[in-house]
């Protein structure tokens, strides 16, 4: 399998690295590279305006094939590496269909998208000796991704306590925008119950007292003090406002926030925060 690589080593673009299985191939003999472009039938030929220097685009298309090189073959580990340079890279737009020629090796390949063009970079025109040796990968290797930027020393992290407190502030501040707006529905609630007059008097007849009859036989006898009925002692008074009044028989949030409007300064920020706090605890949507 042929690859098209760059070369990791030429930062500003407009290198790369032909790779091949090395059989056929061998070190003491530099090859020549032929580029055609399959859909148009044409072969990639010398730009006719590139002198010493090769320019980026208006790539030179033939009929007959242009014989790039010769360049040198490098041979590690079964790979073969023939480096090309930007009288190539340059010209051939990514994404075309090629079919590359390279020593006895012929391929057909999708140009890739990963060479980068080099402006102003001086054609090899030859044989140029590779200044170090480079890493070789096998034929179907995948380049691992780029490691995450490191922490730049000495930016501030904020410490977990001072996320915390911001994060408490700004509780505090939701509960007295909340407060607030209980303290508004609480008097609009009020002042709405105000009677605008007098409401009339309901006059009430008076029953007619009845006549004590005087004759002794219409007189009952005396009895004795009849006994008293005792009642049950009726149940102490609930505070309407305590948590466990607020809290009774309500499932959600939702409905103690109805109660909350007619406790407006009868119940204290901590104290509403921890009712926050319980129905944020068990993930009650109205609370989030």
């Amino acid at each position: 399998m042929l690859q098209i690589i760059p070369d990791e080593n030429e930062r500003a673009g407009g290198y790369g690295f032909v790779v091949i299985a090395s059989e056929g191939f061998d070190p003491a003999s530099p090859v020549t590279v032929e580029i055609l472009e399959t859909f148009g039938n044409r072969w990639l030929g010398q730009s006719a305006g590139d002198g010493a220097t090769a320019s980026i685009g208006d790539p030179h298309w033939q009929s007959v094939p242009h014989r790039f090189g010769p360049f040198e073959v490098r041979i590690q580990d079964g790979i073969a590496r023939v480096r090309i340079g930007p009288e190539i890279v340059n010209k051939v737009p990514e994404y075309t269909h090629c079919r590359v020629k390279v020593g006895p090796v012929t391929a057909e390949l999708i140009w890739p998208d990963t060479l980068t063009p080099r402006a102003g970079a001086t054609a090899l025109g030859g044989i140029r000796t590779i200044s170090r040796p480079h890493p070789i990968e096998p034929a179907g290797f995948a380049m691992p991704e780029p490691l995450p930027p490191e922490p730049v020393a000495g930016a501030e992290v904020e410490p977990p306590a001072l996320v915390a407190a911001k994060r408490r502030s700004g509780l505090y501040l939701a509960l007295s925008i909340f407060m607030v707006l209980l303290a508004l529905a609480a008097g609009w609630v009020i002042l709405s119950g105000i009677d605008e007059g007098p409401s009339p008097e309901v006059v009430t007849p008076k029953p007619e007292a009845a006549s004590v009859p005087t004759h002794p036989a219409a007189l009952a006898p005396e009895q004795g003090p009849s006994p008293q009925v005792i009642a049950d002692p009726a149940p102490p008074a609930t505070d309407a406002c305590s948590l466990e009044a607020l809290t009774e028989g309500t499932a959600n949030f939702a409905g103690l926030y109805d109660r909350l409007g007619g406790c407006a300064g009868q119940i204290s920020p901590d104290q509403v925060f921890d009712l926050l706090e319980t129905a944020r605890t068990a993930n009650d949507s109205a609370a989030l």
